[in-house]
């Protein structure tokens, strides 16, 4: 019955991309977006079947756990709607609502779960609970991620499909990570209609009120997934919206902002005790101490200073741009990270060789100061490589599309016919 479902559901998705607007104005062919969208779904059944093999996956592995547990929350909402709809409000903490960016025993620790829960709960109900049919239903709502980052970045270099097809939709990492029923594809799509959001609004006359409440929107809703994003992205949009406003130089505007919020990040304790960014990154790297996994790697302590953030930048750099080593490998899943940095190195080197200029369209520089900070926040506190490559893969399409889209289309030329 299950596999019957799944071609069901998959023939009737299939048919429904190539008849959503939203699909068909990106300028792809139906054929293509079939393609991709098939490819997104096998990526995540495989992500569902490797962690299936793991011991005692129903507890240990997140994407299972949510689905087992989701299973209570369908009956519950059959059972007694209105607690169903109640209960994500619950909080069992003495601390009500107090440390936000906790990440254990808190409200908003919890969240993140509950959210994917609820949202799989409602996937079952379609499904018939079936894991495999319900990665279906979260391939077709993620898909609209890259879809939009394709369009977005398709304006700025056109000519430049299969560059884009590969940044936007084929890094393997990306691949994998956001198309596992899992936080990170809804991050990766929220993040997205921002830029778009935004990228629209530069084209409009005036600041669009419209515009500002769907930024707003999807800034909630990365919020309970993954607290610290949306603090990450406000300085990006601000950046954006003064390029808008007063029409100079694009870098000037986002380098501006940003040496305006670092300063603004280690004075904030002056401005009010319990306002201590740099003690709150330090506690929290503590967390992910204290947590280990079985990717650990040692970590320098972090203090709440501006000589401390100094000494552990280069370990911060090594620890989400470079890891995992070569010599770290353990599984299929780090030898594709270690394979990706190379390639990624090699994009690099090219890139400073034969790449266009790039930095003077918002919508990069905006992609890059993003990336860029969350590299620095995920170097910082994430002592992890499991956890450091999934937080880096929604990251890569961001930050890859613009150099591999600034290289020239490359042509072989053929020998003449004698």
């Amino acid at each position: 019955m299950s596999y019957l479902l799944f071609i069901i559901y998959l023939i009737l998705f299939c048919w429904l991309i190539t008849k959503i607007r939203f699909f068909r104005e990106s300028g792809l062919s139906a054929k293509t977006l079939i393609f991709l969208f098939i490819v997104k779904i096998a990526a995540g059944v495989f992500y569902g079947f490797i962690y299936s093999r793991i011991p005692g996956h129903k507890i240990y592995a997140d994407t299972w756990r949510f689905f087992y547990e989701s299973l209570e929350e369908t009956d519950l909402l059959f059972r007694d709607p209105l607690r169903y709809f109640t209960n994500i409000f619950h909080n069992p903490y003495d601390r009500g609502y107090e440390r936000l960016f906790s990440t254990s025993h808190s409200y908003w620790s919890d969240l993140k779960s509950n959210v994917m829960v609820k949202l799989t709960s409602v996937f079952n109900i379609f499904s018939l609970r079936h894991y495999y049919v319900n990665v279906i239903f979260y391939s077709f709502i993620t898909f609209f991620g890259p879809v939009a980052l394709y369009r977005l970045f398709n304006k700025l270099f056109p000519g430049k499909t299969i560059y884009l097809l590969a940044g936007c939709f084929l890094i393997p990492s990306f691949l994998y990570w956001c198309s596992g029923i899992h936080k990170d594809g809804l991050i990766f799509m929220a993040i997205v209609f921002i830029m778009h959001h935004m990228q629209e609004m530069i084209a409009e006359e005036g600041i669009s009120l419209r515009r500002c409440i769907y930024i707003i929107l999807w800034l909630i809703i990365i919020l309970p997934m993954r607290n610290y994003v949306p603090v990450a992205l406000i300085p990006p949009i601000i950046a954006w919206l003064l390029v808008k406003k007063f029409k100079r130089r694009p870098w000037l505007s986002f380098v501006t902002v940003y040496t305006f919020f670092a300063a603004l990040f280690f004075t904030s304790r002056f401005i009010h005790p319990k306002i201590n960014l740099p003690l709150s990154f330090s506690i929290r790297q503590t967390d992910f101490i204290r947590l280990k996994g079985n990717s650990y790697i040692p970590t320098t302590k972090l203090l709440p200073g501006f000589k401390s953030f100094v000494r552990n930048l280069p370990e911060a750099l090594d620890h989400s741009l470079l890891r995992p080593y070569p010599t770290e490998i353990k599984n299929t899943q780090y030898l594709i990270a270690s394979v990706e940095l190379m390639a990624f190195a090699a994009l690099i080197i090219l890139f400073l060789f034969k790449g266009g200029k790039i930095f003077n369209h918002p919508a990069v520089l905006f992609a890059f100061f993003f990336s860029v900070s969350l590299f620095l926040i995920i170097g910082y506190i994430v002592p992890n490589i499991g956890a450091i490559v999934r937080y880096r893969s929604l990251l890569l399409p961001l930050i890859i599309t613009p150099m591999l889209a600034s290289l020239p289309i490359f042509q072989f030329k053929r020998n003449p016919v004698t």
